[in-house]
């Protein structure tokens, strides 16, 4: 749960929130002017338009995006000049005893899709 006092008590100039937030929103509102938007959990290029959108910015959002493509892209082409087509990466973390293996989200989207490297096989596609 959000302490709301603590929220009030870093003065915001403006409060976004996504809608897992939304039953706060009154309160937030509150204290500053608040913007709901709606993140997908598995699609960060798609939360940097919307959070773009809040501010009017979405131009300045697609062409970070397509900068940020291009340059994903040639990190892959490096990397698998390198080391060669066929090696393939994998994306954990560890934590608290925990093991997670990312396959198309989180980071793995970013080796596996952004930058065209290759899953292990038998990762889910």
């Amino acid at each position: 749960t959000m302490d709301i006092e603590a929220v009030m008590n870093l003065k915001p100039d403006l409060i976004v929130i996504s809608t897992v937030q939304e039953k706060m929103y009154d309160q937030l509102s509150e204290i500053a002017p608040t913007v709901m938007i709606k993140l997908e959990a598995l699609n960060w290029k798609e939360d940097v338009k919307a959070f773009a959108k809040v501010f009017n910015k979405e131009d300045v959002a697609n062409k970070w995006l397509e900068d940020y493509e291009a340059k994903a892209k040639a990190a892959g082409d490096n990397i698998k000049k390198e080391y060669g087509e066929d090696t393939t990466y994998l994306s954990f973390l560890a934590s608290g005893g925990q093991f997670f293996i990312f396959d198309g989200a989180g980071f793995g989207s970013v080796l596996y899709e952004d930058m065209g490297l290759k899953k292990p096989e038998g990762m889910p596609e």
